[in-house]
């Protein structure tokens, strides 16, 4: 009896190698890493808005669309210099363009300040309000300056855009700058 029992341990102990190599052929394998983390892994064109505050400028082209039928402008060409991130800011956009009533040369300028907001989405809807002032200025013979006409009032703007990466989005809006005037312009702006 004593030796049955040796010899069933000595079979079981010769066996335990047979076992363990069916253990681990048996074994489940890892499951794949889930998409996700694969996806977190890898890097990814970021549009989402701007990491913080910071300083933006933008270049703009547009045109004036009037009900005034003796007025024409050229298009005009502005500068943005603004606070904030691709979703809120304040901004002053500059805006130069010539000016002719009845065959007179004129030059028009406008400055508006503005509080701005943008949807965070990578195709986006913008709102902006703030004030504007406008400048009619006109040559006389001598290099004179004469100014025609200035004021300020009310000025609001909607429109939408795309954001190329988190520093940059292009956008096109229609901007009431005068009860008969609006721009609509196409712009540019970059954030640092």
């Amino acid at each position: 009896m004593r030796k049955s029992i040796i010899s069933l341990s000595f079979y079981s102990l010769l066996s335990l190698p047979a076992f363990a190599s069916d253990v681990v052929e048996t074994a489940p394998t890892p499951a794949p890493e889930s998409e996700p983390e694969v996806a977190a892994a890898l890097p990814a064109a970021d549009v989402s808005s701007h990491d913080g505050p910071g300083f933006y400028t933008g270049l703009r082209v547009g045109n004036y669309s009037t009900s005034v039928s003796e007025v024409s402008f050229s298009a005009p060409v502005g500068l943005v210099l603004g606070f904030g991130t691709t979703k809120a800011g304040i901004e002053l956009e500059v805006n130069a363009s010539d000016l002719d009533i009845e065959g007179l040369p004129m030059s028009y300028t406008t400055a508006g300040f503005y509080g701005s907001f943008r949807t965070s989405s990578k195709l986006f809807f913008k709102f902006r309000a703030g004030v504007v002032s406008q400048s009619i200025v006109t040559e006389l013979p001598g290099s004179t300056f004469i100014s025609l006409d200035s004021g300020s009032g009310f000025s609001a703007s909607v429109g939408g855009g795309v954001r190329i990466n988190k520093n940059a989005l292009f956008d096109l809006d229609a901007t009431v700058i005068d009860q008969d005037l609006i721009a609509v312009s196409l712009g540019l702006n970059y954030f640092f």
